[in-house]
């Protein structure tokens, strides 16, 4: 049986995740032979505490002060709800995604505190297990 992969990407504005915020996610669904089935793409407007790190906005080529970013943005709460949609549709007949993400343990740890922010459980999204392909490649 062939089983569809889900991979996310998450860009912050920063490395400190008690106050830098996700300003963007990504997701594709992609089946066995990497044909994408489906996709999500946020952008997240800043919290008014937030100061990005000039050096993630460098790395992320994310400007979240302009105009578009502020008029397509939307809150962390839509986004939740949003992601949440998303991955409904894409779950496994368990019920849930396994996390997969270059990086994963960065990217799986804001996601959870998104989700915690947002009153959400991470475990109701996605399965203990996370794969991180970066991880597998630096084995080889």
């Amino acid at each position: 049986m062939k089983k569809d992969r889900f991979l996310l990407d998450v860009e912050t504005t920063g490395f400190d995740k008690e106050k830098d915020q996700i300003t963007e996610i990504a997701a594709i669904v992609e089946d066995s032979d990497c044909n994408i089935i489906d996709k999500l793409d946020l952008k997240i407007r800043l919290m008014e505490n937030s100061i990005p790190s000039p050096g993630a906005l460098l790395v992320t080529k994310i400007n979240p002060f302009t105009d578009e970013w502020k008029k397509e943005g939307i809150t962390p709460y839509e986004a939740v709800q949003k992601l949440k949609k998303f991955c409904q549709k894409h779950k496994d007949n368990k019920g849930k995604l396994i996390f997969t993400a270059y990086n994963a343990s960065f990217d799986k740890e804001r996601i959870a505190q998104l989700l915690k922010v947002c009153l959400e459980d991470f475990e109701e999204f996605f399965d203990k297990s996370i794969f991180d392909p970066l991880n597998t490649a630096r084995k080889m």
